[in-house]
């Protein structure tokens, strides 16, 4: 990445952080980003599903319209560090479609350099294809771990050694490159794959040695229900009080009251008047 170099270089002397977990609902979010290299053809969006993710509701959808295009989206786990080859693992998951090819699969790519001392020289991005480490099964959500015995290949092309065509495993990179370091991990597709392409990732875990950043991919949920409105047959009038009766009730018993009341009244006067005939 023509951004990476300075960003590493600016980092030498820093100090690892501890462990930590992202949520990520959003691009730009936590420590990911859209990636500058991602195409006009290429899109990058965090969406529900597919299935059942790993972790969450959601996962991160990565798209190229043709084969000329890539999309890229990475991470520096919140710090910028120069991290040597040899505390470098991870894991994810990821997705594609009924029907689709595995070159669909997102990969897992490392940026970095072959030296870094005395100033970082021989950059070069180290991927790691699902479809070169076992066999992608379309339709349903599969793990996959890099490690030591993993097989990758890198970018830069100098010295001819863990190239595309003939790859290595991890571990034959770090021999190899022992003063060497990388800054930044991404997840992408393309540029080469015959598009359009679809894939999906998420439950990313990337480790610098003690240092583990874990991160979610999920949409930001839907806003909670309103409380329902009360309809007009439910308006406080007719709550009941603690005497249990309705306000209305204690109005109806107020008017019978006082026609028993008038009505005593005249028998009473009825009655006196007989008397005295």
């Amino acid at each position: 990445m023509v951004t990476l170099l300075p960003v590493l270089v600016l980092g030498i002397g820093l100090t690892a952080t501890a462990a930590k977990a992202e949520v990520v609902t959003g691009l730009p979010g936590g420590t990911w980003s859209v990636l500058p290299d991602t195409t006009a053809g290429g899109t990058a969006s965090i969406v529900a599903g597919p299935g059942t993710p790993p972790a969450g509701t959601g996962s991160l959808r990565l798209t190229v319209a043709t084969a000329a295009d890539r999309v890229l989206v990475g991470t520096d786990l919140g710090q910028p560090l120069p991290r040597p080859w040899g505390g470098l693992s991870a894991e994810y998951s990821t997705f594609v479609p009924e029907g689709s090819p595995a070159s669909f699969t997102p990969t897992l790519r490392i940026a970095g350099f072959q030296v870094i001392a005395p100033a970082p020289a021989q950059f070069t991005t180290l991927s790691f294809e699902p479809s070169r480490n076992g066999t992608v099964v379309p339709g349903q959500w599969q793990t996959w771990t890099l490690g030591p015995t993993s097989v990758v290949w890198q970018t830069n092309a100098t010295d001819g050694f863990c190239v595309q065509a003939t790859p290595c495993t991890l571990a034959q990179f770090v021999a190899q490159y022992p003063g060497g370091a990388w800054g930044q991990a991404q997840l992408g597709i393309g540029s080469g794959v015959a598009g359009p392409a679809e894939g999906f990732a998420d439950a990313v875990t990337i480790r610098d040695g003690a240092q583990v950043l874990f991160t979610d991919f999920d949409p930001v949920p839907p806003p909670a229900s309103p409380s329902p409105t009360p309809s007009p047959e439910e308006s406080p009038q007719e709550i009941l009080p603690v005497t249990g009766h309705s306000s209305r009730d204690v109005t109806g018993l107020g008017l019978a009251a006082a026609v028993l009341i008038l009505l005593g009244t005249g028998l009473v006067v009825l009655a006196a008047r007989r008397s005295r005939s």
